[in-house]
């Protein structure tokens, strides 16, 4: 068996990690193969209809591929272009952490922002400004990122990912529009605020988590102040939990077959 760690990578938007994933679906059509929860999305003009076409006829050439989407719209996007692909919808895979024990730190750090900079980027300079101007108001502002402009090497990545989380878990309260800044929030159960990218990627998977008080998702900034004023004032015995543990056991029967 081989399994494809997963993502966003899936689409033309990536379309280098997309060209990988097909190369292995090609060279190796008599494994079984899993992917790992993704987002699927394919642009919608000439070159966008063009990929897709070539995924296709790769992806549903594979005769034992299944592919596991983390929200709705992939999934039933998926459905009406993969027919020879075994799909299953699943959250992501970060979250098969939410529930477990972290170091408990002091939230003493003010407000981590957290927002993205490359192609999936949503908001407008004025609105991050507008954002800012308001959040200011509530303490100090701490700048982070999701990604790491460096290569980790496998015997340092669980070091530097305990590291993000702790810097996470030590903020009163996060505000971000990266889908993982918004996880890693909820699974160190620390207040945020989280903002839409350019496609259904953070609203998708913030379906499967929407119950989280603590959690708050936006499309815009016109509510921010009263948002951000009442999840500074929850304290965290108010927090709800979720069972999302028995919403992996169809990836889980995957990986055991």
């Amino acid at each position: 068996r081989i399994f494809v760690t997963g993502g966003g990578s899936i689409g033309s938007q990536w379309i280098e990690e997309e060209k990988f994933i097909r190369k292995v679906i090609k060279s190796f059509p008599d494994n079984k193969i899993v992917i790992f929860p993704q987002t699927v999305y394919y642009s919608d003009d000439e070159n966008g209809k063009y990929e897709l076409e070539i995924s296709k006829k790769i992806y549903n050439g594979h005769k034992n591929l299944s592919l596991c989407l983390r929200e709705k719209v992939s999934y039933e996007f998926c459905k009406s272009n993969f027919q020879n692909v075994n799909l299953v919808l699943v959250p992501d895979i970060v979250l098969c952490l939410y529930g477990k024990k972290f170091k408990q730190v002091d939230r003493k750090d003010g407000i981590l922002i957290c927002f993205r900079h490359d192609a999936e980027k949503k908001m407008s300079s004025k609105e991050f400004e507008n954002i800012t101007d308001i959040l200011k108001k509530y303490g100090n502002l701490k700048y982070t990122d999701t990604v790491v402009k460096k290569v980790i090497y496998p015997i340092l990545r669980k070091k530097f990912l305990f590291e993000k989380l702790i810097e996470f878990s030590s903020s009163r309260l996060v505000v971000t529009d990266r889908l993982h800044g918004m996880i890693f929030a909820a699974i160190t159960k620390t207040p945020c605020i989280v903002f839409s990218n350019y496609n259904h990627k953070v609203k998708g998977v913030y379906s499967w988590i929407k119950d989280l008080n603590y959690i708050v998702y936006m499309e815009n900034e016109e509510e921010l102040e009263e948002k951000v004023s009442a999840l500074l004032k929850l304290h965290e015995e108010d927090f709800n939990t979720i069972n999302l543990e028995v919403k992996f056991n169809d990836l889980k029967k995957l990986i055991k077959e």
